[in-house]
Order: C-alpha cells, then sequence, then structure tokens
C-alpha cells in the first residue's frame, strides 16, 4: 500500500526523495475510489459485476423540508473476523429513503457494540429497528432493547432469522436500493468515518468476486 493503514502515513516517503502523505491524498481526492485503490492500494477491483457502481446511486445534499413519515433500520450484525456490525438510520419519505447516518463497525467487544447502537437510536428518535437474530443478534437486539427503554427511547425493536446468507439478500435486494435509497453526497462525510466505510463496502461489491 501506498499509505500505511495502521499509521495513515505514507510508505514511500524518504529523507531526499519519494512521496508524501500530503501526495498521496491529494492524488486520492481526484480519482474515483476503485481506480485510487486498484493503483495506489494494491487491493484490485473488479469493476465488472458491481452491484452498487458510484454513479448509479442516488445522492442528495439536504433532507427534505418536512418530518419523515418515518425513522426506520435493519442491523446486519456481526458474526466472526472481519465483518462488520451494520445500522443505517433511513429517514422515510414516501417511496423514498434517505440514509442519513450509519454504524459499520467491525469492533468485537459487545458492550460498545450495544453502546454505539443504543446512541444512534436515541440521537435518530428512531422508531423501528429489526435486528438480524443470526450470530447472536436476538441476544443483542434484547440487550439494546433494554437499554434504550432505561434511556428514555421509543423504539419497536425485534429481531429475525434470516433463511437466506448475506450475498443473496445484497443481490436481490440491489435494484430496489438504487431505485428508493439515497445516500449523503460525498462532500457530507469523512472517508474514514463509519458512513464513508460503509458507502466504500457498498460500492465495491462485486457480484463476480467481493473485495
Amino acid at each position: 500500500d501506498s499509505i500505511d493503514p495502521d499509521t495513515g502515513l505514507s510508505n514511500f516517503e524518504y529523507d531526499y526523495a519519494g512521496f508524501t502523505t500530503e501526495f498521496f491524498h491529494a492524488i486520492e481526492l481526484t480519482m474515483d475510489e476503485i481506480s485510487y485503490k486498484c493503483l495506489y492500494g494494491s487491493s484490485p477491483i473488479e469493476r465488472e459485476g458491481l452491484l452498487y457502481p458510484e454513479d448509479s446511486l442516488r445522492r442528495y445534499y439536504s433532507l427534505p423540508d418536512v418530518e419523515p413519515d418515518a425513522i426506520i433500520g435493519v442491523c446486519d450484525t456481526k458474526s466472526t473476523g472481519i465483518d462488520y456490525m451494520v445500522l443505517p438510520v433511513m429517514y422515510h419519505y414516501g417511496d423514498d429513503y434517505y440514509c442519513v447516518d450509519t454504524i459499520c463497525d467491525n469492533n468485537t467487544d459487545f458492550g460498545v457494540q450495544k453502546r454505539r447502537l443504543t446512541d444512534i437510536i436515541l440521537e435518530h428518535n428512531m422508531q423501528q429497528v429489526e435486528f438480524e437474530s443470526n450470530a447472536g443478534g436476538d441476544r443483542l437486539a434484547d440487550n439494546v432493547a433494554e437499554m434504550v427503554d432505561k434511556e428514555g427511547g421509543r423504539c419497536n425493536i425485534t429481531s429475525k432469522a434470516t433463511e437466506t446468507n448475506k450475498e443473496t439478500r445484497i443481490l436481490v435486494n440491489s435494484d430496489w436500493v438504487m431505485k428508493h435509497v439515497l445516500f449523503q453526497d460525498k462532500s457530507r462525510y469523512a472517508r474514514k468515518s463509519d458512513y464513508g466505510k460503509f458507502m466504500e463496502l457498498l460500492t465495491t461489491y462485486s457480484s463476480i468476486g467481493n473485495p
């Protein structure tokens, strides 16, 4: 990698020559994410087969100037390894769903997971959250529901077993997502934030070979 993933600094900056961290950051801003990762990140990604190409997603800069019909989310719980716990916060307006916030975190600490989920539900006054009950999601749902209730939140938190694997669900839902979901304009979030990580996972997901 051109940039060390742990330090965020250039691997090619030397006393008398080389490329600075600022150089690579400047290059990154001028290129789309896939091209940058292929050329400078040692992370080749197949453009063919991308389920959510960057230029096919609907984006928004500001929310409609009315109250949303509902504020909901579906939590994909973390299983093992580098898998992520993901909870997008969706503001529902008519036929559209605005993804205003998200957790995208591979932290294995159960206490941190509960705290982060509780905080985002309370912050957005979410009304309905469904947890995937596989991989202990039902226990996590019960714990979060208890914490939300104790802290004065009013959210209907449920859990549901999924009969299909994650890849199948993503494939089946991709067309609906591109038609009905709006994501923040890229200028509104930092690339290293949870929202940035979520969008990176989304836009580099391939039906041919997962990144």
